[in-house]
């Protein structure tokens, strides 16, 4: 008992230091604070400021453009499409020519013309003599001379010629002045006239052999 009041005595002791000295710490701090002095600035009272914002400027309106014209383009126009036509294939066998043999050949006919006389020459004058065919102007060209080839085209017609005669009666030159109407046929006619053909050369006035011209015709037929 007298231990519990000893400790209690002690601890009320400590209480009132401890009160005693937060007090003088307090009036410390006071006394302090009435000593520090100190300048303050004046402050200038201006009124209320102005505040605004700031904006960037404001392009301009670039003026309206009107649109450009476009050209006129015509319509593209497509051509119809026309198929390739169908051509029809045969298979009938290829035409077979069969030639059947000729007869023996037979003369062409010719046309000799009659000698043109000149005219009448004065009394004791010897006439002038035309040159005439010294062979058969029939043999000059025959059937046998028809190509198998101009038989086939059928080419006929009728081949009109003119020959130089020699002095010595040889045929010089051959020259057709009316076509048959195939080439082939004018280039036989005088190839086989200038090898076959033999004639009594002309005579001048005095009788003497001279150069003479011999005009005529050959028809050119297909045999039968």
């Amino acid at each position: 008992m007298a231990y519990a009041d000893a400790q209690t005595v002690q601890q009320k002791s400590a209480g009132i230091a401890g009160a005693a000295i937060a007090h003088v710490a307090i009036g410390g701090l006071i006394v302090v604070g009435l000593t520090v002095t100190g300048t303050m600035p004046d402050i200038i009272d201006d009124g209320p400021i102005d505040v605004f914002d700031v904006k960037d400027p404001i392009p301009p309106v670039p003026p309206d453009t009107p649109p450009e014209p476009k050209p006129d383009t015509p319509p593209v126009q497509n051509d119809p499409f026309v198929p390739d036509p169908i051509i029809p294939i045969s298979n009938n066998k290829p035409f077979e020519l069969t030639i059947p043999d000729l007869p023996p050949p037979r003369p062409i006919e010719f046309v000799i013309p009659r000698p043109t006389p000149d005219p009448t020459p004065g009394l004791g004058a010897i006439q002038p003599v035309a040159a005439v065919p010294r062979n058969d102007p029939g043999r000059w060209i025959t059937d046998s001379d028809y190509k198998s080839r101009w038989i086939r085209e059928g080419m006929t017609g009728s081949a009109t010629f003119k020959l130089d005669i020699s002095a010595s009666g040889t045929v010089e030159n051959c020259s057709i002045t009316r076509s048959s109407g195939h080439a082939a046929l004018d280039q036989a006619t005088c190839s086989l006239i200038e090898r076959r053909a033999r004639f009594n050369p002309a005579k001048a006035s005095d009788g003497s052999p001279t150069s003479g011209v011999y005009s005529s015709s050959i028809r050119w037929r297909i045999p039968d």
